[in-house]
């Protein structure tokens, strides 16, 4: 049963183009790493694109393109994606999955995100992110890595994504640079 559930959760990374290191098609050997064990990698990899039992074809574009951004850099925050990937993945899924791609990723090392990046989403230097500025930044997101898969509406947007960032934040309609990085950073979502 093992060796079923490794190559069919082999078969995601491969379609979205990404490697995990201890996953190897074939074969039910898997590697040590650092911090974080098989089974979850397995797990999470099944999982992408399901956020609280959700499923969102957008989301898997951008969780794949945030591990191909992100694949050479300790800096997940630093990516567009990997933010909004969070934001529809949850922020222990995302961060799992760099772990399981690179083994020498800490998540808790991970540095603060990038307050130029924030301003761009927020689109000005000292604003908060209101939700339309959240929903301009994840469909340039999926415009800018050429996904042909969109949420099915922005009522779909908020309540099965920017619901999660908002309540976590105990915010009301808009969400400031210090709360959404500490959510990125201790929310566990």
């Amino acid at each position: 049963m093992l060796c079923r559930i490794l190559a069919l959760a082999a078969l995601l990374p491969a379609v979205l183009g990404i490697k995990f290191h201890g996953i190897h098609l074939g074969h039910s050997e898997l590697e040590a790493r650092a911090q974080i064990d098989p089974q979850t990698c397995v797990q999470y990899a099944k999982d992408i694109g399901v956020y609280h039992g959700i499923y969102s074809a957008p989301c898997t574009r951008l969780v794949g393109d945030c591990l191909t951004q992100a694949k050479t850099t300790q800096d997940p925050w630093a990516q567009a994606s990997c933010v909004s990937a969070a934001t529809c993945q949850g922020t222990t899924a995302v961060t799992s999955l760099l772990q399981c791609q690179d083994p020498s990723f800490d998540p808790t090392q991970a540095p603060s995100l990038k307050k130029a990046l924030f301003a761009n989403l927020a689109q000005c230097d000292s604003c908060d992110l209101s939700f339309q500025n959240y929903v301009d930044f994840v469909y340039g997101e999926l415009s800018a890595i050429g996904s042909q898969d969109w949420p099915s509406s922005v009522d779909s947007v908020r309540n099965d994504w920017w619901s999660y960032v908002v309540a976590w934040t105990n915010s009301t309609s808009a969400i400031s640079y210090a709360d959404l990085d500490d959510w990125l950073k201790h929310s566990n979502s």
